[in-house]
């Protein structure tokens, strides 16, 4: 019987196929050996994988500003005469040092309030932090504070909620300093909206004022919708896709053109009619603390 079998096999591998070849060897090409492993002294000439380096956004400095003001004021006849009226650096829009754990906080302590009540609030919050005058405050110092005592500080149930959320956050490294400052402005919405109490208000807020980013439209601010109704002169409030049409001339300092909005003078709508001229004034810029 063995001896049959084995006289098959032979027979079969002289007997060429159609294709000229043989069983036995396209058997061999459908099953290949396995690769042997790479020699050690061949992987430690392949290069090493750079470690992640994290380039950050870019920010304002006092010589882009002065560039973007003089190149708004050429792209925009309407913002070149409002220029003239206001030729001031806007330092505000510099980037800050400060860690982003602490500017977070306080741009939520400071959501709806008035700023003497906001900067009380957030000097009681720091003391119970035990943070001192010279410090910023730290997610694992803010974690440790228990809720009776971050209501006592001023704060509302939703607020100390939502800053012991953002304190979660960098602590368990979801965020830090040097991934913000490294996220594009897509990103960093996406990111940064995850937060309880953040959201995109805040985000443009954030990456204009404390990032320094040259580029952000705030869309859902009143104080830009009021001031591009006014300097276009359209009938009502414009909406995002109506903002993100007159700033594309803006582009890409749309940062410092939505600052100028809120220089734009706007009529204070009085309830009562009065024979006395309608006094005009600048609309409120946002309080960051």
């Amino acid at each position: 019987m063995v001896t049959q079998c084995a006289k098959r096999i032979r027979e079969a591998e002289a007997d060429p196929l159609k294709d000229g070849s043989r069983p036995a060897a396209r058997a061999r090409r459908k099953f290949p050996k396995p690769p042997q492993e790479m020699d050690v002294a061949v992987l430690a000439t392949l290069p090493v994988p750079p470690p992640w380096n994290p380039v950050e956004q870019a920010q304002w400095t006092e010589a882009s500003l002065q560039s973007a003001l003089q190149h708004l004021a050429e792209a925009d006849p309407k913002l070149a005469t409002l220029i003239e009226s206001h030729p001031e650096l806007p330092v505000r829009l510099l980037g800050k040092q400060d860690n982003m754990f602490a500017a977070l906080t306080r741009s939520i302590i400071y959501q709806q309030l008035a700023g003497s009540a906001a900067a009380a609030i957030h000097l009681r919050f720091l003391k119970a932090c035990k943070v001192g005058e010279t410090e910023s405050v730290l997610p694992e110092q803010v974690l440790v504070v228990p809720m009776p005592q971050l209501r006592e500080c001023g704060l509302s149930q939703r607020k100390a909620e939502y800053l012991l959320d953002l304190a979660r956050f960098f602590s368990e490294g979801l965020l830090s300093d040097v991934a913000i400052k490294a996220m594009e402005d897509d990103v960093l919405i996406m990111e940064l909206t995850k937060v309880k109490g953040i959201g995109r208000w805040s985000c443009d807020m954030f990456s204009m004022f404390q990032l320094g980013r040259p580029d952000v439209l705030p869309v859902g601010d009143l104080g830009v919708r009021k001031g591009m109704q006014t300097l276009y002169g359209l009938k009502e409030l414009p909406n995002p896709a109506q903002m993100k049409e007159v700033a594309k001339a803006w582009e890409p300092y749309r940062s410092l053109g939505s600052y100028l909005m809120w220089k734009v003078p706007t009529a204070v709508q009085r309830k009562q009619p009065s024979k006395s001229p309608v006094k005009l004034t600048a609309t409120a810029m946002p309080n960051m603390g």
